[in-house]
């Protein structure tokens, strides 16, 4: 991210310096690279936008609901997993009842596993709507302050 100058911007744009070399690009430049941020410079800057944001308090308790559904959908995983066993030795040992029961163990967690894929979708998006209108209320009151505040 660069952060120009008005001075560096016009500079940039071909007005001329008066030092005779037809420009001032490289003026614009040199402006431009002594205002790079490096990458930790940035984070930190998202990182305090971020803290100071009205909609932290709702962005983090989505993020922590988001984590939950993981760690849910892990475990239906997992059971849907050790649940290959049981079916497929009821399957050999044709055995109806528990094959049946298997059925029914699987229609859980199908259904589980569905669910949690639709939550975590709509977590997402909703995470993701409450970020850009975090950002685009920060945005408009920066633009919409006047210049002398």
């Amino acid at each position: 991210m660069a952060i120009a100058t008005e001075g560096a911007a016009t500079g940039a744009a071909g007005g001329g310096n008066g030092n005779g070399n037809g420009g001032g690009k490289s003026e614009g430049k040199d402006a431009q690279q002594a205002y790079e941020l490096p990458l930790s410079g940035q984070l930190r800057m998202m990182l305090s936008a971020f803290w100071s944001s009205p909609v932290r308090g709702r962005v983090l308790a989505l993020t922590v609901a988001l984590l939950i559904v993981i760690v849910a959908t892990t475990y239906a995983t997992y059971r849907l997993n050790e649940w290959n066993g049981p079916f497929y030795d009821a399957l050999s040992r044709r055995d109806m009842p528990e094959f049946l029961h298997q059925l029914v163990v699987f229609a859980v967690i199908a259904f589980s596993l569905t669910l949690l894929n639709v939550i975590q979708a709509w977590l997402n998006q909703i995470t993701a709507m409450r970020m850009r209108e975090g950002l685009a209320r920060d945005l408009a009151n920066v633009w919409l302050t006047p210049a002398g505040r």
